[in-house]
């Protein structure tokens, strides 16, 4: 299936993943940093448009940052009750709210 979506102009990447001149052309504007953390280790993968690299964060635990995760997402609950801001209003175009 996937390679008869490939024969069709403008789709001869579906599916596949970037290569690493695309990922590289992404940092145009700036460094692109994710971080991938798992219980066997935690990285950070740097991509700049001279190439891309990761940095062990050997300091970094999965367990540590599940703590600090929930102290965020407490912190933030009780920002949005104490100023009365509903979890799903998203404001549209003319001010109502969905």
């Amino acid at each position: 299936m996937e390679k008869s979506i490939r024969e069709i102009k403008g789709l001869e990447l579906f599916q596949l993943p970037p290569c690493e001149e695309i990922v590289r052309g992404l940092a145009r504007e700036g460094p692109l940093v994710a971080v991938n953390i798992t219980h066997l280790r935690s990285d950070a993968i740097i991509v700049t448009t001279e190439g891309i690299k990761t940095i062990e964060l050997t300091e970094l635990e999965l367990n540590d940052l599940k703590k600090k995760v929930g102290i965020f997402q407490r912190f933030g609950s009780v920002s949005r009750s104490a100023v009365g801001i509903e979890r799903n209003a998203i404001p549209v175009p003319g001010g109502e709210y969905t």
